[in-house]
């Protein structure tokens, strides 16, 4: 347990190479701070595992995983920034699982203000939740596109806000499937409150979910 940040003596970014799992001992107790100056976590691995922090106050997105295999398992990931894209999270040609995660006011310039994952990354979100994250652009809570895919499962979007286009999810020239999730109270300048779907080249599956109030 700990606040492990610049003013401690940290430096970031944190590397995490193949097969590296960094543990922390509960998102209640155990933080990493960024101080809004610079990312905290970068991923460039296979088969690394990330659980049990509070990951805060990085600058151009908290964490990014690149070429990555990567699991990342009870973390709350919170007011975070990114001045392009994925305020939370930034993901490109990878395969990640995210399970039991928190994305809480997160904020992107661009677009996915919790998370953003394109370029071939392919996510398995499971039993997260996104509230009170932003973006200037489009996706509020997370945008997955631009041949990237993801199965979300059983997830909660809230009080997400997209300028544009997409309150809590937009899905941009991918493949995203939904499942048991709930959208509620998520809102977007333009279309999409709750879910923004371009009409050429997307393919969004809705199973069973709740949409409330967007």
């Amino acid at each position: 347990p700990g606040d492990f940040s610049p003013a401690t003596g940290e430096r970031y970014p944190l590397p995490l190479t193949t097969g590296v799992s960094l543990l922390g001992s509960g998102d209640d107790n155990c933080f990493l701070s960024g101080d809004q100056g610079s990312v905290i976590i970068t991923y460039f691995s296979q088969e690394s595992l990330l659980s049990g922090f509070s990951i805060t106050s990085g600058s151009d997105s908290c964490i990014v995983s690149e070429h990555s295999t990567t699991e990342l398992h009870e973390l709350t990931i919170h007011h975070c920034d990114s001045n392009s894209n994925g305020g939370g999270l930034r993901a490109t040609e990878g395969d990640l699982i995210l399970s039991q995660c928190h994305f809480d006011s997160n904020h992107s310039h661009r677009q996915g203000g919790g998370l953003h994952a394109s370029t071939e990354a392919h996510l398995n979100i499971i039993e997260c939740d996104f509230t009170g994250n932003t973006a200037n652009q489009h996706g509020g809570g997370a945008l997955i596109g631009y041949n990237g895919s993801a199965d979300i499962i059983d997830c909660v979007f809230q009080n997400n806000r997209a300028n544009q286009d997409g309150g809590g999810l937009a899905a941009y020239f991918g493949i995203t499937r939904l499942a048991g999730s709930q959208f509620i109270s998520n809102s977007a300048g333009i279309t999409g409150g709750g879910i923004f779907v371009t009409t050429q080249e997307s393919n969004l599956g809705i199973e069973p979910n709740i949409f409330s109030n967007n």
